[in-house]
């Protein structure tokens, strides 16, 4: 037998709680919003904190992601660009940027250190890897657009991609080969979208497990948000 519990920012004016993830010891990370904009929010052992870059001119920090040693990824926004990726390790912040790039987003982090995410350029978004100082991109073969949501500590990486038609499906990427993930039922033809700049919104592989088992959201039929979880068939 389990249980659910309620998660509430507490401090004043706070609205909008979203717990998008959690690592291995329980420490669950997420962005808030009260009257100055947006923040993020560090709940650990029952007690909350804020995290906040700190860089001048910075604003709306939004955690995505955190891993075992308590290494957060996420994004925030400045006066010389719409958003930037963030890692924080060990009390300091550093930006993530991908060179080139008007808009960068880190959403998940592994065990090791390897960070993913979706970066723009000319409109248009690309997943990528950052591993040992590396950016690499990630763009699923044929696609429009591709962005990477997860990373586990195999190394196998889960997002979304558009294709010619603008069709979005999942993907997994193991090693070089990449894999379409197709769900059973959901509408995966959404026409009227010209970006996934908000995967969150659309059909979307958000997380892998070492084990290759995946959890996400599709839009269905009926016009709704719907979660799903699955397994490796082989």
């Amino acid at each position: 037998n389990g249980s659910l519990t309620h998660i509430d920012v507490p401090f004043l004016g706070a609205t909008n709680t979203i717990p998008f993830h959690l690592n291995q010891l329980g420490v669950v990370v997420g962005p808030y919003q009260n009257s100055a904009g947006r923040h993020c929010f560090v709940l650990n052992a029952g007690y909350f904190s804020t995290l906040d870059v700190p860089f001048p001119g910075a604003f709306n920090t939004r955690c995505r992601g955190i891993n075992t040693r308590g290494q957060i990824v996420g994004a925030y926004a400045d006066s010389t660009a719409g958003r930037r990726g963030f890692l924080f390790s060990d009390g300091t912040f550093q930006t993530i940027d991908v060179p080139g790039a008007t808009v960068t987003n880190a959403r998940r982090i592994n065990n090791l250190g390897q960070i993913v995410g979706f970066f723009k350029v000319n409109d248009i978004l690309h997943g990528f890897l950052l591993a040992d100082g590396q950016y690499i991109t990630i763009d699923f073969p044929g696609a429009k657009e591709t962005a990477a949501g997860d990373i586990n500590d195999r190394g196998q990486i889960v997002g979304a991609y558009r294709d010619a038609n603008d069709n979005i499906f999942g993907f997994m990427k193991t090693g070089n080969t990449y894999e379409q993930i197709v769900l059973p039922g959901p509408v995966q033809n959404v026409g009227s979208i010209t970006t996934i700049d908000e995967p969150d919104l659309l059909s979307f592989v958000e997380g892998v497990n070492d084990k290759g088992q995946i959890t996400g959201e599709f839009l269905g039929a009926d016009g709704r948000l719907h979660g799903f979880t699955g397994s490796p068939t082989r």
